[in-house]
């Protein structure tokens, strides 16, 4: 599952800084979370419902109908969570 803490060793890298900027608290990678590869076992495919027209210049339109595509194609093998910003949205 994306951002989930793994079972075993995370990889770590030289480059890979301590702490987040100023805060003193160890990294998230320094913490074990690792980005699993999209192909990785995981719990379910998350998307925020598109919104933003700005995202997609003058080519809004059509976006919500890939998306809705994308979550028709995904949705007979996983579970497929939406973030949404409200109730209508979400229906």
């Amino acid at each position: 599952m994306p951002g989930a803490r793994r079972d075993r060793e995370p990889a770590r890298s030289a480059a890979a800084p301590a702490a987040p900027a100023g805060t003193g608290e160890p990294s998230p990678a320094a913490r074990g979370y690792a980005m699993p590869a999209e192909w990785d076992p995981h719990e379910a495919t998350w998307l925020a419902w598109p919104h933003n027209v700005r995202d997609w210049p003058g080519r809004f339109g059509p976006i919500p109908w890939v998306y809705a595509d994308v979550v028709k194609k995904l949705a007979p093998g996983e579970t497929v969570r939406l973030l949404v910003r409200d109730a209508a949205e979400a229906r």
